[in-house]
């Protein structure tokens, strides 16, 4: 059986780490220019993509909208149905002590 050893309490003992630095070769960046004109390819102004982003922001806030409206029918018909189950259990139980004489 190995047992682990546990840190070592006196920190003089530690032998450091020297790290050195690497040389590192010298490159010359060079900047690439890219053509924004090319042929057969429109540009969209920025302001009609910002249009565009906020006309797509409030179609999807309405969807969200529409889809937390369902969620809260789905809740209040789920919480109808588990009212009538409740009760319906309920009954049955008192119908079957009343058979059974268990009241």
């Amino acid at each position: 059986m190995t047992l682990a050893k546990s840190a070592p309490t006196n920190f003089k003992n530690l032998r450091k780490v020297h790290i050195t630095p690497q040389p590192q070769p010298h490159q010359q960046s060079q900047v690439r220019l890219v053509d924004t004109s090319l042929p057969g390819v429109k540009v969209i102004a920025r302001q009609d993509l910002w249009n565009d982003f906020r006309n797509r922001l409030m179609i999807n806030n309405y969807e969200v909208r529409l889809f937390t409206k369902d969620i809260a029918n789905l809740l209040r018909i789920m919480n109808q149905f588990i009212i009538k189950t409740i009760k319906l259990v309920d009954n049955t139980i008192i119908s079957i002590r009343k058979i059974l004489r268990m009241n």
